[in-house]
């Protein structure tokens, strides 16, 4: 059917009618066949299933027929022009000139003069390059994956020796008025041709000749530069424009091997066993950064660099702070592919700027994209020894990036970025230039591996440190190959074994030790997950035991200084903290390391709460129940408290064992349980009457008399904690504390709804 219509369309041009003047039916098997290809294309890549498609030279005319006999109205077939386009793509590739195989053009046509119009209507009279343009043109006004197809298509065809002097010019022509027109994104039509044009020059500019790109450039360059000062709003477009304007900077800039970038030199563990002791003037001249040894440096001053390279450098140094992740990651490319080929001051100032991103008036995408622009310019040796006193800072600033927005924080992805800035170091270069920096970046990367909440962050950590292990080598990083043994992939994935496992294991050696408890009490504890906070105050109780006198004498004096701190969060894990380094010190027997003075505080923090009436408010439950637990350790460490304290504390449980919210009531509880056993001593003869009315005979009546639930239920659970000195000192009690259950455990009756 083809082969007809491709009779048909030659007949009518060679009678100077319209060469398709019919509609080709459709084909329900062409489209299903069309459609697996598209789901093949969609699931490999485009590229890859193209290079299967047929290429024979006489199958160019048929399927640009094909694909012009297309309804565009009929939206169900959409994969069949896609799939039409993309073999057009493949099939104006063919190694002849296209006028030789163009039935169109006679025996001594030429296509080095196109014709006044290549994108007017199809018809007869217009050569086969041109009908291509002009269906391709068209199809950039799709929103669908046609659009990118026809941007690929067009990119192959004008990218041919033979086609870039004569139509790419005009096709860039139209381009530069198409972006420059102010109304071109007013409409929906405006905004869909405007994102396929760039697409098309995208692909234009990463596949042609360097040379005669050059040529051209001027056609476009002043259109997208104006277009990028007006801010898109489409996150593809925005993407697009940082694309083009990386590959018209490497378009200016031509391909060289710069003499100064950073070589670490033998990577061969081969060569590096038998390598001589001693270092040569060569190795050092590597380890400094100042490129092989022998090389002779480049006269830079003979480099021409274009004016309309720093307006290419300031988009992408824009792009770098966009809003969006793919913007910045491919910001972050073109400012490391554009400074390989410039001379090294200017490259210099451009590192220079990337660092000027790690600013705290900045906001996250500024840091995420300054960390991947940071990591592509260590990747490629761009990133010279003499500037890592100044890029380790900033990372390891970034690697615990975390800004609290409302009750959520903002901060992941930049700390996942500054990992893959610490992997970067540890392939570029060698243990003697990073041995200054060494320290920082591997206590930095081993706190996000074990206390990061995200899992990806923990991972990213994990598998940076263990990148640093590798290369780096023991000497710059002890006990590594006993912690990465320990601290894996899978290990690392569940939160609560990373915290109060991995950490404790690590925690063994010493070297490790101080930076991990002084992480946990000066900033996990402060974290604005509580769920995090918890864990950090378990932590600590599970690593007292490494280093008891500095837990009594440093952590819990910090700690205290915040317990009735303005801001929940301090004021919470505060309390939290302390209550867990004093059970942990009590479940070891070394209470006495506790000071007088610290002792006391801590016994004064549940009435300086009380009396700051900080129960009440925005999280005043969290501090209720972390004030329960922390009566509990009192309790545990039996901590000196006079009478009246222990009655006044023991008001304190009672108010929170009525309190509404169930987690507050079972916390109270295991206070009570833990308080009257460690106090309110009990003679022989059983407790005074004085005690036995405050305690079993209240509950007993509050259970019995009260109406609310919550109230009953919890001085229910309250005298089933009670201790046996209490409850079974004599029959009668015993048997009217399990009367007053048993009763208030009966159904009192059914209600029918």
């Amino acid at each position: 059917r083809c082969d007809e219509a491709a009779a048909a369309a030659a007949a009518a041009g060679a009678g100077g009618v319209a060469a398709f003047p019919f509609q080709m039916e459709r084909e329900p098997q062409l489209a299903a066949l069309f459609r697996v290809l598209y789901n093949l294309c969609r699931c490999r890549g485009c590229k890859t299933v193209v290079k299967f498609f047929p290429h024979e030279v006489s199958d160019l005319e048929p399927t640009l027929m094909v694909l012009q006999c297309q309804d565009r109205n009929d939206f169900d077939s959409w994969e069949s022009r896609y799939s039409l386009l993309l073999w057009l793509s493949m099939l104006c590739l063919v190694p002849f000139d296209i006028y030789t195989i163009d039935s169109t053009v006679g025996a001594a046509g030429s296509l080095s003069a196109p014709p006044a119009s290549p994108g007017g209507t199809s018809g007869g009279s217009q050569p086969l390059v041109g009908q291509i343009i002009t269906i391709c043109k068209d199809y950039l006004k799709d929103s669908g994956p046609t659009r990118d197809a026809a941007a690929v298509c067009l990119s192959s065809l004008l990218t041919r020796p033979d086609m870039e002097e004569s139509y790419l010019a005009q096709f860039l022509s139209w381009s530069g008025e198409l972006l420059a027109s102010p109304d071109v994104f007013g409409t929906n039509h405006g905004t869909f041709l405007a994102t396929g044009v760039l697409m098309t020059l995208t692909a234009i500019f990463k596949k042609g000749e360097r040379g005669k790109l050059l040529s051209v450039n001027n056609l476009i360059f002043p259109s997208i530069l104006e277009m990028a000062r007006q801010n898109a709003s489409s996150t593809l477009l925005r993407k697009l424009l940082v694309k083009l304007f990386q590959r018209i900077g490497l378009v200016f800039m031509p391909p060289r091997v710069v003499s100064w970038a950073y070589q670490r030199g033998q990577r061969s563990l081969l060569q590096n066993m038998g390598a001589d002791d001693n270092a040569t003037a060569g190795d050092a001249a590597i380890a400094s950064g100042m490129g092989e040894p022998g090389a002779g440096e480049e006269d830079e001053d003979d480099i021409e660099v274009p004016e309309e390279l720093e307006d290419v450098i300031e988009q992408l140094l824009v792009g770098l702070r966009d809003r969006d992740t793919v913007v910045r990651w491919s910001a972050a490319k073109g400012i490391g592919r554009i400074t390989s080929r410039l001379p090294r001051d200017l490259a210099d100032d451009v590192v220079a700027s990337v660092l000027e991103l790690f600013s705290d008036s900045e906001g996250d995408g500024a840091w995420h994209g300054g960390c991947l622009a940071l990591a592509e310019l260590a990747r490629r040796g761009l990133l010279l020894p003499e500037r890592l006193p100044e890029a380790v800072p900033v990372v390891t600033k970034a690697i615990r990036y975390d800004v609290r927005r409302g009750s959520n924080s903002v901060g992941a992805h930049v700390r996942d970025a500054a990992c893959y800035v610490c992997w970067a170091f540890a392939r570029a270069y060698s243990p003697v230039v990073m041995r200054p920096h060494v320290d920082a970046l591997c206590e930095g990367m081993l706190l996000a591996s074990l206390f990061d909440r995200e899992i990806n962050c923990r991972r990213a950590a994990a598998a940076a440190f263990q990148e640093n292990v590798g290369r780096q080598g023991h000497e710059n990083f002890p006990h590594g190959i006993e912690i990465l043994t320990t601290a894996d992939y899978f290990t690392l994935g569940v939160r609560t074994n990373a915290y109060l496992k991995i950490s404790i294991f690590v925690a063994g050696f010493e070297k490790y030790r101080m930076g991990l408890i002084s992480h946990i009490y000066n900033a996990q504890l402060f974290h604005w997950d509580i769920e995090i906070r918890e864990l950090s105050a378990k932590t600590l109780y599970e690593m007292t035991h490494l280093d008891p006198t500095h837990m009594a004498t440093v952590v819990v004096p910090s700690l205290l200084a915040y317990t009735l701190s303005p801001d929940l969060v301090k004021r919470h894990g505060s309390i939290i903290g302390v209550a867990e380094v004093v059970a942990a010190l009590s479940s070891l027997g070394l209470t006495s390391e506790l000071t007088t003075e610290v002792a006391a505080s801590v016994v004064d923090v549940v009435l300086q709460v009380e009396k700051a009436r900080l129960y009440r408010g925005r999280g005043g439950e969290i501090i209720r129940r972390a004030a329960c637990r922390l009566i509990e350790c009192i309790a545990l460490a039996e901590l000196p408290l006079p009478v009246k304290l222990q009655v006044r504390l023991l008001d304190s449980i009672d108010d929170s064992v009525k309190h509404s919210m169930e987690p507050i009531q079972v916390q109270a509880v295991a206070a009570l349980r833990q308080f009257t056993r460690s106090y309110f001593p009990v003679a022989e003869t059983g407790p005074s009457a004085r005690l036995q009315a405050r305690v079993v005979d209240k509950y007993v009546n509050i259970v019995r008399t009260e109406d609310i639930a919550s109230s009953t239920r919890g001085f229910a659970l309250a005298l089933g904690a009670l201790p046996a000195k209490l409850v079974a000192c004599n029959p009668e009690v015993l048997e009217t504390v399990v009367s007053t259950l048993r009763d208030a455990s009966k159904v009192c009756g059914w209600v029918l709804l």
